[in-house]
């Protein structure tokens, strides 16, 4: 069972804190009050050769009420079906451009 705030969704304010032109961008922000649980999401583009990439997503939490929320929501369930669901769609879109 999802706690409300994630079926309404949430408003972050997050901040750029890496930001490498066509490698990587990693943002950073706070749900409800920082240090209660805060993210790390990067987008990195590994060059693999051949107009070919590696795309990884990922999103690195931590605070005091990850292991409260961990104990009774799985975030990684969720976020990789959110992130699996963004990651194909980029995959169409970019197959298209070839």
């Amino acid at each position: 069972m999802k706690p409300d705030w994630e079926k309404k969704g949430t408003t972050l304010k997050p901040r750029i804190i890496r930001l490498e032109p066509k490698k990587e961008l990693t943002w950073a922000g706070s749900y409800f009050l920082p240090g209660l649980l805060d993210a790390e999401h990067s987008f990195i583009i590994e060059e693999l050769g051949g107009r070919r990439v590696h795309f990884i997503q990922k999103e690195v939490y931590r605070g005091l009420a990850l292991a409260f929320i961990t104990a009774s929501w799985s975030i990684e369930k969720g976020m990789t079906r959110s992130f699996g669901e963004m990651n194909s769609a980029l995959k169409k879109r970019a197959e298209k451009v070839r």
